[in-house]
């Protein structure tokens, strides 16, 4: 099935070459999807002088217990009011969530990656993770046993990817907001949009 034309996304921006390509972020960025999302956001916060909300460290409390959904948009709804006008957000949006920012911002960054490439980023992400015991997600910590099983970030990009996919597309689309959509769909893209805010993705590569 065809998916509609969207005059507000902008997509195709590489294509094995490196292409002139205008990128227009502007002052209230959410940037959604999967496969380096977190690490972009951080750049375009750290190049851009804006303030990054993580929304995964919102929505976590330690021991993987999720936060109130309630407590979670009050948390998101005063983060953005503190940040003096522009942000950036990081975080995939449920319809409320999106309701509240994404009706809000001027730029949507939407990763939209090969499947593969973003299992394997992911993969590899957790493992590291795992052996160096980093911190993720507020005060919680990945483990070998929380990767290797059925709630981990490994098992949930393999068998929910899609699913994922067409929710994330459903609210990039959605009718209740006029932000601009970047659509990154290759790590050439990505690495594109990194050479126009001229940020080293090494730099800001989450850990």
């Amino acid at each position: 099935m065809m998916t509609r034309r969207d005059d507000r996304v902008v997509s195709g921006l590489y294509s094995g070459r490196m292409m002139a390509v205008t990128f227009e972020f502007g002052e209230r960025i959410c940037v959604v999807g999967m496969g380096g999302k977190t690490s972009f956001a951080r750049a375009l916060g750290a190049t851009k002088g804006l303030d990054v909300i993580h929304l995964d460290d919102i929505g976590w409390l330690p021991e993987w217990t999720v936060r109130d959904k309630a407590e979670q948009l009050e948390m998101m709804s005063d983060a953005i009011s503190s940040s003096g006008g522009g942000w950036v957000v990081d975080g995939n949006l449920s319809q409320v969530e999106a309701e509240l920012i994404l009706a809000q911002a001027d730029t949507v960054v939407w990763l939209h990656m090969p499947h593969f490439a973003t299992w394997w980023n992911i993969t590899w992400r957790s493992v590291q993770r795992a052996w160096h015991r980093k911190r993720v997600c507020g005060e919680n910590y990945e483990t070998f046993r929380h990767i290797l099983g059925r709630e981990s970030m490994i098992w949930w990009s393999l068998f929910n990817w899609r699913a994922s996919h067409r929710k994330i597309e459903r609210v990039v689309r959605g009718s209740f907001h006029r932000a601009r959509v970047i659509e990154l769909r290759s790590y050439g893209d990505l690495n594109a949009a990194y050479d126009a805010i001229g940020a080293d993705p090494a730099a800001y590569r989450a850990p």
